[in-house]
């Protein structure tokens, strides 16, 4: 296998990010809405397919993890750090977000499914139960993260020294299963997933990890054959797969149709890794690299804060058209001082404790003389 390629344009996946987050954000804030003003049904089916920006975000997952840790593989990957960093990045906004919702819960919580959540394991059930949109719907795709980052040390050893026909075969594999079973459309409350019967039927974070194994192996590709992107990487190229993706979820309803579209996103992703255009510049720039940023915090506290516009609503202290107005203004405003204020500085705060531990213990062993 030749050395991975150093990408030139990674930024450009920071930005494309915001749109992930803002195509589940209009799925869950537009698409209902759309309807009742008569827009034109295909806006109205774009809006209903927003919630493929989650795959988008597996798959993403999937290639950015193996593009930072495959490198480190090759000297020595330390199990500890990569949790210890995976916690620090997800857990303190999680934690703010079932803070915020607290207050304003539609129903209350009994034990047990509090501490499933707290413990971010509530999608690890059949996606039938619905069980994973207890508290913070949004956060059940954050419970089936959980489990990939437990999956990945073994997937990224597993994939060590993984050949171009073999990646090539893995490929075709999760892009059948994503199609075949229309996975990007599997989530808690689902009523069946095509060709499953519900005896066969395994639990929502194994539906769901062919997108993150896909994202992996699209960053393998990238390490094993360069050559391959610099060829597809030109703007023409990159529009059309962007056009590809916007007809597949405005025009289809077929499950495994639009699912094809979180395919098209992975050859998007090795256009946006190396192209030189205006739309590997515009993902890139300084707007985009910020909201890119914040779009975790956007994804994960658009509910708290749409439940807040409820009960402001229900206490009369808006009028249904103000709150509705200003759930895209406060979500994005909130995201960006969240990400600013309290995500990376909780996220630096939790390395620095985690490292005065190991330093601590570590002068503690060399005193002892062990």
């Amino acid at each position: 296998m030749s050395q991975p390629y150093k990408l030139k344009t990674i930024n450009a996946l920071t930005g494309v990010r915001f749109l992930a987050a803002m195509l589940v954000f209009l799925f869950h804030f537009g698409a209902a809405f759309s309807e009742r003003i008569g827009m034109p049904t295909f806006v109205s089916t774009f809006l209903h397919n927003g919630k493929v920006g989650v795959s988008m975000f597996f798959v993403l997952s999937g290639f950015i993890l193996t593009y930072t840790y495959t490198q480190k593989l090759a000297h020595k990957f330390k199990f500890a750090d990569f949790f210890i960093a995976r916690f620090s990045r997800i857990y303190p906004v999680y934690l703010l977000a079932l803070l915020l919702m607290l207050p304003v819960l539609p129903k209350a919580l009994d034990t047990w499914s509090a501490l499933c959540v707290l413990a971010m394991v509530q999608s690890w059930t059949l996606p039938f139960s619905g069980f994973g949109g207890t508290w913070v719907m949004q956060a059940w795709t954050l419970s089936v993260e959980l489990f990939f980052y437990i999956c990945f040390p073994l997937l990224l050893l597993v994939m060590r020294n993984i050949k171009l026909n073999t990646i090539a075969v893995g490929l075709l594999l999760t892009s059948l299963l994503i199609v075949a079973f229309g996975t990007p459309w599997v989530d808690p409350g689902v009523k069946f997933v095509p060709f499953l019967p519900i005896s066969l039927t395994p639990i929502l974070p194994i539906l769901r990890l062919p997108e993150f194994i896909f994202g992996m192996l699209i960053c393998k590709l990238m390490f094993s054959a360069p050559q391959i992107g610099e060829k597809i990487s030109s703007f023409e190229l990159s529009l059309a797969s962007l056009l590809i993706i916007m007809v597949l979820l405005a025009f289809f309803d077929v499950v495994q149709a639009k699912s094809l579209a979180t395919v098209v996103f992975g050859i998007l992703i090795i256009q946006l890794s190396y192209g030189r255009n205006w739309m590997v510049s515009a993902l890139s720039s300084k707007i985009m690299l910020l909201l890119g940023g914040a779009s975790y915090a956007l994804y994960i506290l658009q509910g708290p804060i749409r439940q807040w516009l409820l009960w402001a609503v229900d206490h009369a202290i808006l009028t249904e058209q103000v709150a509705s107005l200003l759930n895209p203004v406060f979500a994005i405003s909130i995201s960006i001082v969240t990400f600013i204020y309290f995500e990376q500085p909780a996220r630096l705060a939790i390395k620095r404790f985690f490292d005065w531990i190991s330093t601590s213990y570590l002068n503690y062993v060399r005193c002892k003389g062990y």
